[in-house]
């Protein structure tokens, strides 16, 4: 079999074809036994019920962080054993020898002599390249290792055994794969795994796929072998010819690849260049918190070649370095370390403060959350690492009750067990799904929330985010909104259509609520709107939902049509969650409007939202009409009332001045998280407007205190009610 062959299988389609070409039974087909792949396949680990075992991981993601880090321990091996390294203790000590340049690099950013990561002569010991699958949402994943490479022999009882490795040895304590599910649990998630290792220039290789034979209850996998081994390749491909990253491991003389062929992954991870901000490269950075080794990261997929063409040396280095390296989003002034004794062991913490680089955004938890997740993916903000890789976490609830409530997606705390030795693995339960309940761990959590929330440091920064997001009133955004829902309601109130509008507290549209999650990519477009007719004279305003962040929905390429044509909408505006579009040129007669949103070479297409354009106008009684008042609100910080309000009658024209951080309404913003606040400002800000409006002169002729008073016993009214 031809080395140029196997190495073309990139998709579904490839491997089928494969296999046919080879003559193996059709996996798939639903009668087959056990008896019909004897001497072709041969079951993983020698077990038929190895799906238990296999079958534990949440995700594709995981699946590739244990093969990276079996890519790293090969590279280890192979320089222990070329160097004669008979005393390394930690995986550092080998990279010490190994790779001189990038270890007195590392050496540097860690004592922050340093700035600038670069991976020097351990650029290519561990690549991870990512393909085109057979669909986008699946795609194909390579990693290559220049290390030890592997026999045929070797392979059902190392690469292909179920954790019958020997890594959990005192001997070899370097390796940092000790402490993870095994690189088989990977297999779950690609429709195949590829496997070709190259032993002393020898290429030995299988595939790996599920099967659901007949004769069993449940489905297992297996390996292709050829008369029950593993198969040899024939290299047909000269040293001179490119084969772009795959290049350096036809060259060396050692080394693995492992290709996961339409691998599942979440879908976040899948929608955009691997190395872009809160991407894999990211998720890689905190699961390989402190990586000995540099991942090279190449992003091959053809959509995404024209914004990766300049950018193809790309390296995933750890969080651990990049909280060195990255100090525009590291505020080294609360940042810091404690210390806790327990069950005789003495733990130096680090935390670090995770902030934008503007502080008028430390107040926006979106802002927030977007800056913090390029250093911790993860919801979790207190994480713990065993051989430099994330295990497990603490949410932030703990911390929240403590009174660091300020601080979410802005703390981050790092809990290193190498220190306790070989008791590290009694830290937590096998899968690391929780830590054990156990003499070791009683109290352990409740001793570093505590130390935390002690800390000088971190109730300072806390103190200042909350007054700053006590200080701040409404956006712009919010502000305008308001203005729009004051007026019309307020006009309404004045010459009603029908019959008088009753008063309803609440805004109209609703505000983002605080506990809503926002995406980094738009996975769906909804047009929201239920009403049905609208009069000639009135704004038709459209909300498209599309459950993603502010910053992703500005550059979104997303089209109005109306009747099947094109419709270019200016006047709009675009918000966390949702964008508004606000159309008044059209015609009387009936409408069908839809949004597509172009992506890639791919496109994404909304709900039909059909309405009505009356040839009316909007009758109101002859008092006056409607739009014939002028409303501004003044979002203030300081004044003597919460609100006032001044009327021009001449000019029809009313001003009205909001002050939302006046200190009679403090009481209420206290123990609330930024979002919070910032939800309840925004739903009481309409309320205590048209109170004062709709009041009229009974609201003017009181004396200020008391305006004020009426004011926030109204609030404490709305916030029992919210």
């Amino acid at each position: 079999m031809k080395l140029s062959k196997v190495l073309n299988l990139y998709t579904k389609e490839d491997v089928n074809e494969f296999l046919k070409s080879v003559g193996s039974k059709d996996l798939s087909n639903p009668y087959i036994t056990d008896m019909d792949i004897k001497g072709t396949w041969r079951f993983v680990g020698d077990n038929e019920q190895n799906a238990s075992t296999i079958d534990v991981l949440e995700n594709g993601e995981k699946g590739i962080i244990e093969r990276l880090t079996n890519g790293i321990d090969a590279v280890l091996e192979r320089k222990r054993s070329e160097l004669d390294i008979v005393s390394a203790k930690e995986a550092i000590d080998i990279v010490k020898k190994a790779f001189p340049k990038y270890y007195n690099h590392y050496s540097a950013l860690i004592s922050g002599h340093k700035s600038g990561n670069r991976s020097y002569d351990a650029n290519n010991a561990v690549t991870l390249a990512v393909n085109d699958g057979s669909k986008k949402i699946s795609p194909t994943f390579d990693i290559i290792d220049m290390g030890t490479g592997l026999r045929g022999v070797d392979f059902p009882k190392s690469i292909l055994s179920l954790h019958g490795g020997n890594k959990v040895k005192k001997s070899t304590s370097y390796l940092i794969g000790a402490f993870g599910q095994g690189g088989s649990t990977s297999l779950a998630f690609a429709y195949a795994t590829m496997i070709i290792s190259k032993y002393k220039n020898d290429y030995f290789f299988t595939l790996v796929m599920k099967t659901h034979l007949a004769d069993y209850k449940n489905h297992a996998y297996v390996y292709l072998v050829d008369d029950n081994k593993i198969i040899k390749l024939e290299n047909d491909i000269g040293k001179s010819e490119e084969l772009r990253y795959l290049d350096d491991f036809i060259k060396e003389s050692s080394g693995t690849l492992v290709r996961m062929v339409d691998l599942e992954i979440t879908k976040r991870y899948r929608e955009r260049d691997i190395a872009k901000p809160r991407m894999l490269g990211d998720y890689f950075n905190i699961e390989l918190f402190g990586t000995p080794l540099p991942i090279q990261m190449i992003e091959n997929r053809e959509y995404f070649k024209e914004e990766t063409k300049h950018h193809q040396n790309r390296y995933v280095y750890g969080t651990k370095l990049k909280l060195q390296t990255w100090k525009k989003n590291v505020n080294d002034n609360y940042s810091g370390y404690i210390e806790i004794v327990h069950k005789d062991h003495t733990y130096k913490i680090d935390f670090y403060t995770i902030l934008p680089s503007k502080q008028e955004e430390w107040i926006n938890d979106n802002k927030c959350r977007e800056n913090y997740e390029m250093f911790n993916i993860h919801e979790k903000p207190i994480f713990f690492t065993v051989n430099g890789q994330y295990i497990n976490g603490e949410y932030f609830t703990k911390l929240a009750n403590r009174g660091l409530s300020y601080l979410k997606y802005r703390l981050l705390v790092h809990i290193d067990l190498d220190l306790l030795g070989n008791e590290k693995y009694r830290f937590f339960t096998t899968d690391r799904s929780r830590i054990k309940d156990s003499d070791l761990t009683s109290g352990f959590i409740d001793k570093v929330v505590k130390e935390l929330s002690e800390n000088k440091l971190l109730n300072e920064i806390n103190d200042q985010i909350a007054q700053m997001s006590i200080d701040k009133g409404l956006d712009d955004e919010a502000l305008e909104e308001l203005k729009n829902d004051v007026k019309n309601a307020y006009e309404e109130f004045l010459h009603p259509k029908k019959k008088k509008t009753f008063f309803n507290p609440n805004a109209n549209p609703k505000p983002e609520p605080s506990d809503e999650s926002f995406n980094d990519y738009i996975e769906d477009i909804i047009i929201s709107n239920k009403k049905e007719e609208y009069y000639r004279d009135e704004s038709i305003r459209i909300i498209l939902k599309t459950e993603a962040y502010k910053y992703v929905n500005e550059s979104a390429e997303i089209k109005a049509y109306i009747d099947g044509k094109e419709k270019y909408i200016d006047n709009k505006a675009i918000m966390n969650g949702r964008i508004q579009y606000i159309i008044d040129d059209l015609k009387p007669g009936e409408y069908k409007l839809h949004f597509i949103y172009f992506y890639d070479t791919n496109m994404l297409q909304s709900n039909n939202y059909v309405f009505t354009v009356l040839n009316e106008k909007n009758e109101i009684e002859p008092k006056g009409t409607k739009n014939d008042l002028d409303i501004h609100i003044d979002n203030v910080n300081e004044s003597e009332l919460i609100v006032s309000v001044a009327k021009d009658i001449e000019k029809k024209q009313i001003n009205i001045k909001l002050c939302l951080t006046h200190p009679l309404l403090e009481e209420f913003y206290v123990g609330k998280k930024e979002n919070d606040m910032a939800e309840f400002k925004s739903r009481i800000a309409k309320p205590i407007c048209l109170i004062a409006l709709y009041m009229g002169e009974l609201y003017d002729d009181l004396n200020p205190e008391k305006q004020n008073k009426l004011i926030q016993s109204f609030v404490a009214t709305l916030e029992k009610e919210f």
